[in-house]
């Protein structure tokens, strides 16, 4: 349980800042999408999923169910290669 409550906010956090680096669409973001032959749109989404991530796993403290979902999601998201 410690751990969970230690790592949930460390993931929230990380996730949170990369999405929304992705969905402001800043420059190296932008970069980094066009090396991997995407438009800004695409990244955008992805970085709005990373947001649901961040979000879900805060929840999850108080809900677990949801917390497990968004977990769940992330990985999903993580193993996608373009």
């Amino acid at each position: 349980m410690i751990a969970l409550l230690a790592l949930a906010p460390i993931v929230a956090a990380l996730f949170l800042a990369l999405g929304s680096a992705k969905v402001s669409a800043l420059a190296p973001m932008r970069a980094r999408a066009a090396h991997l032959g995407h438009s800004t749109a695409p990244y955008r989404v992805i970085g709005a999923l990373e947001i649901a991530g961040a979000t879900g796993t805060v929840l999850g403290l108080i809900a677990p169910l949801i917390g497990a979902l968004a977990g769940g999601g992330l990985l999903l998201l993580l193993g996608v290669r373009p």
